[in-house]
């Protein structure tokens, strides 16, 4: 990680802290939990030929909480599980994991708009965990194709990320809403195990459906 990607990584991350604190001085602040399903996007950079420019799809979900008010809202998504789909020629699991803040600009109006559109940043950490034959075996070991195939290696990357999303409100609840939101990623630092050292993630998207619910202090 050189230091420009640590500058930004700080940046990033000390405006999420910064917008969750400012929370507090809103009379009215949420504060609960969130879920969401859906699908993240990727293109693979590797030396490693079975990897070299792989698109992959990811299908799962992940949960967190929420924290904010009508205006601020910052999100920490504790953990997210997505699984390689089957158009993908390689098995990989991605884990996932966000700190974000997204701004909703009609709460500044006088009306109170039930369908809410944000816009939103933050860091995220992206693991990929790789399983398959394709690595170098030992010559006196041979491949059991019948047994589940074995974990290989890690690649972790960490991305700025910049989200457009849009959320229901329903009435008659403290806190309770629904929402879509789509993703983009800049990946600004990775590593890797040794064997995974040369390889990368570029195109990085997602698209997520999901609930928020908790409650409303005022």
């Amino acid at each position: 990680m050189n230091i420009y990607s640590v500058a930004v990584s700080l940046l990033l991350l000390s405006s999420v802290i910064s917008l969750s604190s400012s929370a507090q001085t809103v009379n009215e602040s949420y504060k609960g939990f969130k879920a969401s399903f859906g699908a993240h996007a990727l293109t693979l950079d590797s030396n490693v030929p079975q990897l070299e420019e792989l698109p992959a799809i990811f299908n799962g979900g992940s949960f967190g909480m929420v924290k904010g008010n009508k205006f601020v809202r910052a999100g920490l998504t504790v953990a997210g599980f997505y699984y390689s789909a089957d158009n993908v020629s390689r098995t990989i699991d991605l884990v996932y994991s966000d700190a974000t803040a997204n701004f909703y600009p009609l709460a500044f109006s006088k009306k109170n708009f039930r369908l809410q559109p944000y816009l939103g940043s933050g860091l995220a950490l992206s693991r990929l965990k790789f399983y398959g034959h394709y690595l170098p075996q030992e010559p006196s070991k041979p491949i059991n194709y019948s047994a589940p195939e074995p974990y290989i290696g890690k690649q972790r990357t960490v991305s700025a990320m910049f989200q457009l999303g849009l959320e229901y409100r329903f009435p008659g609840y403290e806190f309770l809403t629904v929402f879509t939101e789509c993703t983009l990623l800049r990946p600004l630092a990775s590593s890797a195990d040794a064997m995974f050292e040369k390889t990368s993630i570029h195109n990085v998207g997602s698209f997520q459906v999901g609930v928020a619910f908790g409650s409303l202090k005022k």
